[in-house]
């Protein structure tokens, strides 16, 4: 037992390195490479600064280049607003908010033309109270249509879907930016489209060859006579 015990503290003593100052530390590094390991990792990091760097000034550069304006700005701001709170929200409460906005309009319309001869008008003028049948058949539909997307949300974040979802969602939020600002251009008076700070916008010029391709899309739906939504229901059927 002595024996093992002298021996193990013989095996300890030459394993233990005494450095009694910095430079016999920085002699023990060298000699076993660490430093040229440290030394390495300081360059390498040094150059992805220097990479970065050079990046940045060129991203600096090319947007100072497009001469951005105004206009671009106020362009710009409804797009990083959808984009931002989209992905806040994620893919799946953005996809679903809408059709719960779609669902809602058209099934109020629906149900109102089903309740508005059953119900008690109390006197009330017939058009105000078909107004306000519609307005409470919305609002009740569009609260419970919300309270179960909040619940569907909270499924998705506990699936582990959650980071996906968010980028699919800021996307979404882009795309419906997107479409956003080139219906307010379409809606422009021709005064405002042909002035200076729009003229000289470098985004309003990209926008320009979105806006047909909306408009006819739009029009194409709204005069699809072989609809089956438009042949099952004219707004004509409502007395607001």
């Amino acid at each position: 037992m002595l024996s093992w015990f002298c021996g193990r503290r013989v095996i300890e003593d030459t394993v233990r390195v005494e450095l009694p100052d910095d430079f016999q530390k920085a002699e023990f590094l060298l000699e076993h490479g660490a430093i040229d390991m440290i030394v390495h990792r300081t360059e390498l990091r040094a150059t992805i600064s220097d990479l970065i760097s050079s990046c940045t000034k060129i991203k600096i550069m090319q947007l100072y280049d497009l001469s951005l304006n105004f206009a671009d700005i106020l362009l710009i701001l409804p797009l990083v607003l959808f984009s931002f709170f989209s992905f806040f929200r994620g893919f799946v409460s953005e996809l679903l908010s809408l059709l719960l906005w779609v669902f809602t309009y058209f099934c109020s319309i629906f149900l109102h033309s089903i309740f508005i001869d059953q119900l008690p008008s109390f006197g009330i003028n017939k058009d105000i109270f078909s107004s306000i049948v519609i307005i409470i058949l919305f609002l009740l539909i569009f609260i419970s249509g919300r309270i179960l997307l909040k619940l569907i949300s909270k499924a998705v974040q506990w699936s582990g879907f959650g980071l996906i979802d968010r980028v699919l969602g800021c996307m979404f939020g882009a795309a419906k930016g997107l479409i956003f600002i080139n219906l307010i251009l379409f809606m422009l008076p021709t005064d405002i489209k042909n002035s200076s700070s729009l003229g000289d916008s470098v985004i309003y010029a990209q926008m320009q060859k979105f806006n047909p391709s909306i408009v006819n899309f739009a029009k194409s739906m709204i005069s699809d006579n072989n609809s089956v939504m438009l042949d099952a229901y004219t707004i004509k059927d409502i007395n607001f």
